[in-house]
């Protein structure tokens, strides 16, 4: 192509690769250059190149801040070069909070609390663009136990959320998957069928495709009044599995730990992940690092192992609480950390000395990072990427390299 008869242009996959690397809000702003250009940033190839290259070279941790008992209706995000910023406000359709669900993909799974309104309508965001949609309701009026998973499948090029019922302390009786591609609710019986005696104790994590949950598993076949939760030899701690491509749910054993551990669910490397730790008197915690490896046997059937591959004991710096893993490192919300630079006894006195903790695994590197916005531990923190994805329509394909 020329420009004016003189000079040719760059070659087309050219711009597409220096296109792909800037920021959506550089990518918004452009859009108005051409009608090419308009075209290709929508093109479910592009959006899938930038997606792909955002994961890799701009991840970013987002949290939303807990205080004086709430979620603040705020969004932040730590960038890889250590810089804080404020999200765009999320939508809330005349609602007073919101919670963060979980982030996939450059989308966000969003419960806003409207009064009266149970269980919370859910939307997906898109904070890049500022795309949202609030999703169709299926139930009013039910005041129990809900949790949620949400997450993305390349195979079925789907996100999907999944929503379970139960009342308090007893088992599952309703499960609903939302599928984005359909924008539509499924609430088919065989959900249910697959989890007899299951509970679940918190929202899903999302890992190479598919959703766990940490949850009992109770022996219904024992007498009812000896299904009591508090009872031993009638319930096995289990991992609850979904498939997001098949909407197949399973059962995943937990590795032996030891009885004095506290656990929790993580993603390593797209794989699940236990981490179990102990703290001590001396304010020090060992933990240990099990990561799930799956492969499928002689007879086509998914085999499931854990391998322990880290265990380390470090000094702790206040009330600290693993979250996540980012860029290869351990993140942890730590709160009320003596000593910070710069600390005032105003942001002491109301629980705002809070900063993250980043622990290199592999060599043992602590770095701390100060920050006013995160408040307390129970703030929400997410992997997230920018991206283009649309919540009205899935175009989201394998990247082309």
């Amino acid at each position: 192509m020329k420009m004016d008869g003189a000079a040719p242009f760059l070659p087309e996959e050219i711009i597409r690769n220096i296109l792909k690397r800037l920021p959506v809000k550089s990518l918004t702003r452009f859009r108005c250059v051409c009608k090419d250009w308009k075209n290709l940033f929508k093109s479910p190839s592009f959006i899938a190149d930038h997606l792909h290259h955002s994961n890799r070279q701009n991840p970013s941790l987002l949290f939303q801040p807990y205080r004086e008992g709430q979620y603040i209706s705020q969004l932040y995000v730590l960038d890889r070069g250590m810089q804080v910023r404020e999200l765009p406000s999320v939508p809330l359709f005349g609602a007073s909070r919101f919670r963060v669900v979980g982030s996939s993909y450059g989308l966000l799974c969003v419960e806003i609390d409207v009064q009266g309104i149970y269980p919370p309508p859910l939307l997906l965001f898109n904070p890049a663009t500022r795309d949202v949609i609030k999703l169709p309701r299926t139930v009013d009026d039910f005041k129990c136990e809900c949790y949620l998973g949400f997450g993305f499948s390349p195979i079925v090029n789907d996100y999907k959320i999944v929503r379970t019922y139960a009342e308090p302390k007893d088992c599952i009786y309703r499960v609903e998957v939302y599928s984005l591609s359909t924008g539509s609710w499924d609430d088919d019986e065989y959900y249910q069928m697959q989890m007899p005696g299951a509970i679940f104790f918190a929202d899903a994590i999302t890992a190479n495709g598919s959703m766990f949950w940490i949850g009992l598993q109770l022996d219904l076949d024992t007498d009812e009044d000896e299904t009591d939760l508090d009872m031993d030899g009638e319930k096995t701690r289990v991992i609850f599995s979904f498939d997001i491509a098949s909407e197949e749910f399973d059962c995943v054993p937990i590795p032996a730990l030891g009885n004095n551990s506290l656990y929790q669910l993580m993603v390593y490397e797209d794989k699940l992940a236990i981490l179990s730790h102990v703290k001590d008197a001396e304010l020090s915690c060992m933990f240990d690092l099990w990561v799930m490896e799956e492969h499928m046997d002689a007879s086509d059937r998914k085999r499931r192992s854990w391998t322990k591959i880290f265990s380390s004991t470090c000094s702790a710096v206040g009330y600290w609480v693993p979250s996540i893993f980012w860029r290869g490192e351990l993140v942890y919300n730590v709160c009320e950390l003596p000593g910070l630079v710069g600390e005032t006894k105003c942001e002491a006195e109301n629980g705002l000395s809070t900063a993250f903790m980043l622990l290199n695994i592999s060599t043992g590197e602590v770095k701390i990072f100060k920050t006013r916005s995160c408040g307390d531990r129970r703030a929400r923190i997410f992997n997230y990427e920018e991206s283009l994805v649309p919540v009205g329509k899935i175009p989201i394909k394998e990247p082309s390299s």
